[in-house]
């Protein structure tokens, strides 16, 4: 049987892998059948919050093989990061298959990579969190602090698709919705981020309460 340590390192490993292999492959797919320029591709493919969260897990993953001193190390290993990060793919999955899975169902190659980004991975950073990430308590004031990512990359998305006329998700498409559709979309996804986010802390306060209740119980 695995010991938890070896475990952790497997998850870690498999996880750099698929994320940048997926990501990267998505990549090369796009540029071989997109008539855009390979620049337009390029911008328009790390333009999505998939891609983007799934390239932030690969380093999250690849962080946790460096040594314990080292900086990146230590940023990502924090509780309060890795929920972030944990909160970030779920939202990536969720969100997929919720509102685009039935629009959006390519096959072959590009279909594994698809159930890679937004299946495979967000469930293998939940169960390593789970599993191996330290329980302490959270404020729920640091949502404020996570809302900033997807805060910047809505603004992002907007400022760019003003002059590029290519927006990644439907429900932001300006040209076709307006402004206030839009506008109207992103807060209903900030609401469904603070929420989630909340029953995150809340599971992740149980838990710390729990752990920290059986060590005092085992060090009497």
């Amino acid at each position: 049987m695995l010991q938890k340590n070896s475990l952790k390192k497997i998850i870690e490993i498999i996880g750099t892998i698929l994320c940048f292999y997926s990501v990267f492959c998505q990549y090369i797919i796009r540029l071989n059948i997109s008539d855009l320029s390979a620049g337009m591709v390029t911008l328009n493919h790390f333009s999505f919050f998939t891609i983007l969260t799934n390239l932030l897990v690969g380093v999250f993953f690849i962080s946790q093989l460096l040594p314990k001193e080292n900086k990146l190390h230590l940023f990502f290993a924090s509780h309060k990061t890795a929920l972030a990060t944990t909160i970030y793919i779920f939202m990536v999955g969720l969100l997929f298959n919720i509102l685009l899975r039935k629009i959006y169902h390519p096959s072959g190659i590009e279909g594994i990579n698809n159930n890679l980004l937004h299946v495979f991975i967000p469930l293998l950073v939940q169960i390593y969190w789970i599993l191996f990430i330290q329980k302490k308590h959270i404020q729920y004031f640091d949502i404020a602090y996570w809302l900033v990512y997807p805060i910047l990359y809505f603004t992002y998305l907007l400022f760019k698709g003003h002059f590029t006329h290519f927006y990644q998700y439907p429900f932001f498409n300006v040209d076709e919705l307006g402004y206030s559709r839009v506008l109207l979309h992103s807060l209903f996804l900030i609401i469904s981020f603070i929420i989630i986010s909340s029953t995150y802390i809340f599971l992740n306060n149980k838990l710390a309460k729990k752990l920290s209740f059986q060590e005092s119980i085992e060090h009497k």
